[in-house]
């Protein structure tokens, strides 16, 4: 009505799981997915997963991980749908890694791009100023998963069975 373009954000990885039907109530969309190496997404999904039941139901660690290796499943799932062809045009792929934190500007050029969002000079400086100071926690997060009874190799075996498992 006035002219904008009407945008929003989903950031949850859950909103994947209906991509199809998002996609096809909104054809013309531009859709960004960030998605990162499932061993690491683990980590951090397990350990903010279990504090966050902690701090609202009783749950013990074998919910805990049962709940991350459902969500786990769920997200490659849908990430496959929406990274196949079909979609690629609407669809820009980004990988959480290292380059992410070492080419900052580059992906956010990207990013804006496919979403045709305002991007002028005046933008493009003020994105170097913010990811200058915003990149200062980067490598300060580790995991303690010895509660679990989980190490980063048991992780890395789970992953490799454990969808046909959910699946069953």
């Amino acid at each position: 009505q006035s002219g904008k373009k009407l945008r929003f954000l989903l950031k949850a990885p859950e909103h994947l799981f209906g991509f199809e039907e998002l996609h096809d109530a909104y054809p013309d969309a531009s859709f960004i997915t960030v998605s990162r190496d499932e061993k690491s997404w683990y980590e951090s999904a397990l350990v903010i997963t279990h504090l966050f039941q902690q701090m609202f139901v009783d749950t013990l660690v074998n919910d805990t991980i049962a709940f991350t290796d459902r969500l786990n499943c769920g997200q490659r799932q849908s990430l496959e749908i929406a990274h196949d062809d079909t979609y690629s045009q609407n669809v820009l792929p980004i990988k959480f890694g290292s380059y992410l934190f070492t080419q900052t500007y580059d992906v956010i050029d990207q990013i804006a791009i496919h979403a045709d969002l305002p991007w002028d000079d005046k933008k493009k400086e003020r994105a170097k100023e913010v990811i200058k100071q915003r990149l200062s926690w980067k490598g300060k997060s580790t995991y303690n998963l010895d509660q679990f009874g989980l190490t980063k190799e048991s992780i890395a075996e789970r992953l490799g069975t454990v969808c046909k498992e959910v699946a069953k």
